[in-house]
């Protein structure tokens, strides 16, 4: 049976640069989509209906769900609060992706597919451009302190489903070790490359 309650991956963990509803923070507070089941530490952005959803399409500013959608706060007040990666926050996350390495000042994305609501390492550094004068992907930050294991794994049982790396979860709750990753929000929206005439 799975224990009730029990989360896969930790609640976002801010290091710094959050004050509480200051004037000086970064934040906002919006309904969050119905069933899109947002939780603490994902990327999330504003839709055009002006809902929270999971992700950050390039050019919208991504922020970092302060809270689940199903917490009884959110539920009561039908609000949910966002900091701003145009922000200058150091968070912990456990919504990456895990199959990466990754070091200190490694760029950081919003994920895409699969990995929508989660970060992603970037491949291309701010001021490169793309020979087709494609845009470039926006970022959301650097790495501070890179992954790092919070919970050991626990045994499986048998005749259990087997351990899903991307989602640490299979039918009896949390398997394998859980991670996190530190970044600092240093939100650039994508740009392009002049054409080449």
């Amino acid at each position: 049976m799975k224990e009730q309650g029990r989360r896969t991956k930790p609640r976002l963990n801010v290091l710094r640069g959050y004050p509480g509803n200051e004037s000086t923070s970064f934040t906002y507070s919006a309904k969050p989509k119905a069933l899109e089941a947002i939780k603490s530490g994902m990327i999330i952005s504003i839709d055009s209906n002006g809902e929270w959803v999971k992700g950050a399409a390039a050019g919208d500013v991504p922020y970092l769900a302060y809270h689940d959608q199903s917490d009884p706060d959110v539920l009561a007040c039908q609000k949910l609060l966002g900091l701003s990666c145009a922000g200058n926050y150091e968070v912990e996350t456990g919504y990456f992706d895990t199959t990466d390495t990754w070091n200190r000042d490694d760029v950081v994305i919003a994920g895409t597919s699969t990995l929508t609501g989660s970060v992603d390492k970037g491949v291309a550094l701010l001021g490169e451009t793309i020979a087709n004068g494609a845009a470039l992907l926006d970022v959301v930050g650097y790495v501070t302190h890179g992954k790092r294991q919070v919970q050991a794994g626990t045994i499986t049982k048998a005749g259990t489903t087997a351990y899903d790396p991307a989602k640490n979860v299979n039918s009896e709750g949390p398997l394998g070790a859980v991670y996190t990753l530190s970044f600092i929000t240093r939100w650039t929206g994508a740009r392009k490359a002049a054409a080449v005439a």
